[in-house]
């Protein structure tokens, strides 16, 4: 579920982004999927994890959260042309800077 959110927020927030400074729908959506991977949160948690004992959940999640968003980054911006082809319709709005 943490993976599912953070996901959705960081490829929201770089398509919204993108598109207030004037990218195309496409471009945007591309930038917005190429933050999936990256993520000072993930770092974050991974030297959190390392401070807690060895019978913690946290160092096994960590380690899952990360793995999945690494992996899904990849997957997402691979096929992000692909998944532009699904979204074009609901992602035609006009958002640039100025107006």
């Amino acid at each position: 579920m943490a993976a599912g959110f953070t996901l959705l927020l960081s490829s929201a927030s770089g398509f919204f982004l993108a598109r207030v400074y004037g990218y195309s729908p496409q471009g945007a959506l591309n930038t917005g999927l190429t933050l999936v991977p990256r993520g000072e949160f993930s770092l974050v948690l991974a030297a959190l994890s390392s401070s807690f004992p060895d019978c913690s959940p946290i160092p096994p999640f960590t380690a899952l959260y990360v793995l999945i968003l690494s992996f899904l980054g990849l997957l997402l911006t691979r096929y992000s042309r692909l998944l532009y082809n699904i979204l074009a319709p609901y992602l035609k709005w006009p958002l640039t800077r100025g107006h």
